[in-house]
């Protein structure tokens, strides 16, 4: 349970890198949702990959450093797939959520968090 919450916790300083950066490319820069999202979720991985290798995990991998990234990324990208699913769905079937994008975004992040928790700690930190 200790590290569900670690995990849920650097989850949410993922989210708001995630967050952060998918608003700044489509507010401010303009830049299309789809484009955006994809940059946005490689930055939020590489961050929770560092956060949940030292905290959550502790180094607990079995193994090395180069190939447990390529694990994790593999299994982030699973999930962001899902995520992906779960957040285009949602902004292209209610408009209140293309004006809200953070809302999309959320929902499908917790969803996903689950999936992603459970696939980490099983296949690369057991």
């Amino acid at each position: 349970m200790k590290q569900f919450i670690k995990f849920g916790f650097i989850g949410g300083i993922g989210f708001l890198v995630d967050a952060s950066i998918l608003l700044f490319l489509v507010h401010k820069l303009n830049m299309d949702i789809n484009i955006s999202r994809v940059f946005s979720f490689l930055f939020a991985v590489l961050v929770t990959w560092l956060l949940n290798r030292k905290f959550t995990f502790s180094l607990n991998s079995k193994y090395k450093k180069r190939k447990e990234y390529i694990y994790y990324m593999s299994i982030q990208t699973i999930g962001a797939l899902l995520n992906y699913t779960i957040f285009i769905s949602l902004v292209y079937s209610y408009k209140v959520f293309q004006e809200y994008l953070i809302l999309p975004l959320a929902i499908a992040s917790i969803i996903v968090m689950f999936f992603n928790f459970f696939m980490i700690r099983n296949k690369i930190y057991n």
